[in-house]
């Protein structure tokens, strides 16, 4: 584990137990991810939402506190997750109200800024209940226009580092009923959908969620970062259970964001320097008149 990680985990952790060093903390993680390193920025929703936004040359065009009442009067959302806890005797949370309040970090990312950049295409990996898979559908759902790809093998507690069971029938049980027209699921491995998926559709959001070992987390960033056009969102859940994300912002000169509510959910902008750009960055296809290689 690398000093940079084991140093970023720390400055996630400090103002949890001492609120007041908040500021410090996202001072300190801001110099370490200089613009010549890249690295993780440890912020509060609003910095986060703000600069996203900043940095895909939008201003926004409302405040993020709107977007939280929005999703607390989501009847679709408060309906389907009340009538799963009781169905699927789940207690992690008292109530839809509370659930709300403790998932600041992931609502900004998974709906605010979903809401307010507007993507067409979005591919996530790892759906399991469909917890965040649901806020991503309502924001599409409230936009008027997108699709999600979710690629996911159901997940079995004590396997591929899930600690649930969620039988084939039952992947995305807390997307509303009423969100789904927008969702495309394909069961099966990333490894060969993700790849597939991102040579054949534009993608301008991704979400991995999926195997939380190094070398798949590494692997599902390196194929978004590849195959995604520049400003494209890269999102990551669990970024703090290994170096993965950090590495491959550092990697990359990426600054990637996580909030102080939840620093495990991490989000980064798909950037490149001048010389990519000069290259070109999109996919390169032969044409008609020329078999494509291997042929």
């Amino acid at each position: 584990m690398s000093l940079y990680f084991r140093t970023m985990k720390k400055l996630a952790a400090l103002p949890v137990k001492q609120p007041g060093l908040r500021s410090v903390a996202s001072s300190i993680s801001r110099r370490l991810a200089g613009e010549e390193r890249g690295g993780l920025v440890v912020a509060d929703e609003d910095e986060i939402y703000r600069a996203i936004l900043q940095e895909r040359g939008l201003r926004p065009s409302r405040p993020l506190k709107d977007y939280f009442a929005e999703v607390r009067a989501d009847a679709e959302l408060r309906a389907t997750f009340e009538e799963t806890i009781r169905v699927h005797h789940l207690t992690k949370y008292k109530n839809y109200d509370e659930r709300v309040d403790k998932l600041r970090a992931a609502i900004t990312i998974y709906y605010a800024l979903v809401r307010e950049i507007q993507p067409q295409c979005l591919v996530e990996t790892g759906t399991a209940q469909g917890s965040l898979t649901g806020f991503l559908l309502a924001a599409l759902a409230r936009n008027g226009k997108g699709t999600l790809y979710s690629i996911d093998i159901p997940p079995n507690a004590g396997k591929l580092t899930m600690d649930i069971t969620v039988a084939a029938s039952e992947v995305g049980y807390f997307i509303p009923v009423a969100y789904r027209s927008r969702w495309n699921y394909i069961e099966g491995d990333a490894k060969i959908h993700l790849p597939r998926l991102m040579s054949e559709v534009e993608v301008d959001w991704f979400i991995h969620d999926s195997l939380h070992t190094r070398t798949h987390m590494l692997f599902e960033y390196e194929v978004a970062r590849a195959l995604m056009p520049e400003k494209a969102v890269i999102v990551s859940d669990d970024i703090l259970w290994n170096n993965s994300f950090c590495d491959f912002l550092r990697a990359h000169q990426l600054r990637g964001y996580c909030g102080f509510s939840n620093p495990n959910v991490g989000i980064a902008l798909n950037t490149f320097d001048a010389f990519e750009r000069e290259i070109g960055l999109g996919i390169i296809r032969p044409s008609k008149s020329q078999p494509a290689r291997g042929a």
